[in-house]
């Protein structure tokens, strides 16, 4: 999308969901971060009524496959940004700050130490 081939790149992004969902089923991380994708793709376009429904649908995925995980604060972070590019405002800022503590609760603050060899 890097490219702005976004009429190329649509209907691999829609081949990819149908992938994801028949492989790994519809409430799969995969499903959720596919349609998350198309909600971007759309939004790139100026389809921000599509964005939206799918980045609803995302969300509603990431709800299920990993209620409180950071897929889910990710999730809620896309969703508002749709809502303000269209101007509702009130209904993105619960979203964002849901998405911040969302990823506060499930960020693990500890350093990784490697085994050294």
């Amino acid at each position: 999308m890097e490219t702005g081939d976004y009429d190329q790149a649509e209907p691999l992004f829609i081949d990819a969901l149908a992938g994801f969902e028949k492989a790994e089923g519809p409430d799969s991380n995969a499903v959720g971060t596919a349609l998350d994708n198309l909600g971007e793709l759309y939004g790139y376009k100026g389809d921000f009524a599509k964005a939206k429904s799918y980045h609803e649908r995302g969300l509603a995925n990431s709800e299920k496959a990993d209620p409180g995980g950071l897929l889910l604060a990710d999730g809620l972070n896309t969703q508002p940004r749709s809502n303000s590019e269209t101007g509702h405002y009130k209904e993105a800022g619960p979203l964002f700050d849901r998405a911040l503590r969302s990823g506060q609760n499930s960020w693990d603050p500890t350093p990784r130490r490697w085994p050294r060899s």
